[in-house]
């Protein structure tokens, strides 16, 4: 029987919101630094081809520019409408916007680690600042949606683990104007569970009301975009089997495991340990699996396969940090060593192996 609300239990690993931002603000700021003397900030070309980040500066900047109703980026509308409020040129507006939500999303993530009473949830946001495409890909590619779409999945499975009804309503509905990717946090949404067996009364759909109202406006809010604004060119099924083809035209498998690779880097390795109890611990977080799933099936309908699977971080790093204290408990090593040793093996893959696994991709 489904619930609605975590029970939330006193941990020795809670820490001062202000803490884990300014532990955010730090993770961000290397991010940026390396970006910056890597000289690797997305540059506009003069000259096609045309690029996502192309588009949505586009929408920002003039809707009566072409670019502007290229389907499916036509209906992913707010941040641009953002950039567009902003007093500033819009190419600063989508760096300040991806500063801000990058930041939040360090910071958000602790959170929702917190209240799943993982271990060392601070770890969290190191962890979540070197997986490459949740973090310094953004920050080169400032002028995409992505940024915002963490921020508000982020947002809404921390306002679902802390039965924030109205919270969780809002960020979907508000989430699905930037971004349809936050129809994957709504359908799982579905399928959460409280961590207590208290007994509730009444109808599943009377304690849940909310979970069925939010998926029912990112559903509704992703459909009105699409016929408010059509796309004559844009057909979803056509998408759908044109991604299917090219995946069984390639080589399936490794794309699948250069793409989670890509994402996750060796941390995910981690999951390995103690299989028996990853299941269980998979078993009692049923909304966690359902969203990850979802993110690895985007592959069906998308392609740039690592920036989608990454969204599935969310499920991974919670279970990362579990696995970690569970080792730290086993062979008696100092958490602060095994997880900087962790944070550390996450850089060095990103910057060794990660050229090689893109070739793959």
């Amino acid at each position: 029987m489904l619930e609605t609300k975590t029970k939330f239990v006193k941990s020795q690993y809670r820490h001062p919101d202000w803490l884990a931002l300014a532990l955010a603000a730090g993770g961000l700021a290397i991010v940026v630094a390396v970006v910056v003397l890597t000289n690797s900030f997305r540059l506009m070309p003069d000259d096609p081809p045309i690029y996502d980040p192309d588009i949505y500066l586009a929408m920002a900047q003039s809707p009566a520019n072409p670019l502007s109703h290229v389907p499916p980026f036509e209906w992913r509308i707010l941040t641009p409408l953002i950039v567009s409020w902003l007093s500033t040129p819009a190419l600063w507006g989508f760096f300040i916007v991806t500063m801000l939500a990058l930041l939040a999303c360090g910071w958000l993530i602790y959170k929702v680690c917190a209240v799943l009473s993982v271990p060392h949830p601070l770890w969290a946001i190191p962890l979540f600042f070197t997986c490459h495409y949740a973090s310094a890909f953004l920050v080169q590619n400032y002028m995409i949606v992505d940024q915002t779409c963490l921020f508000f999945v982020l947002l809404a499975f921390y306002a679902l683990f802390t039965g924030q009804s109205w919270l969780y309503i809002i960020a979907l509905g508000v989430g699905a104007l930037n971004k349809e990717t936050v129809l994957a946090v709504a359908v799982a949404g579905l399928f959460y569970q409280k961590a207590d067996n208290a007994p509730n009364p009444g109808h599943w759909w009377q304690r849940n009301w909310w979970l069925l109202v939010g998926a029912g406006l990112t559903g509704g809010v992703a459909v009105g975009l699409r016929w408010l604004i059509p796309g004559s060119s844009y057909s979803l099924p056509g998408e759908v089997s044109k991604n299917i083809n090219l995946r069984l035209s390639g080589h399936l498998l490794r794309q699948l495991f250069s793409s989670v690779a890509l994402s996750f880097g060796p941390m995910l390795l981690m999951m390995f340990y103690r299989p028996r109890h990853t299941l269980d611990w998979l078993r009692q977080h049923r909304a966690l699996v359902v969203y990850f799933g979802l993110a690895v099936a985007q592959l069906i309908i998308a392609s740039q396969n690592a920036r989608l699977v990454v969204y599935g971080f969310v499920t991974v790093i919670p279970l990362v940090l579990v696995k970690l204290d569970l080792l730290s408990q086993r062979y008696k090593w100092k958490p602060f060593y095994l997880y900087s040793g962790v944070v550390t093996g996450q850089i060095i893959f990103y910057a060794v192996f990660w050229p090689h696994l893109l070739f793959w991709n």
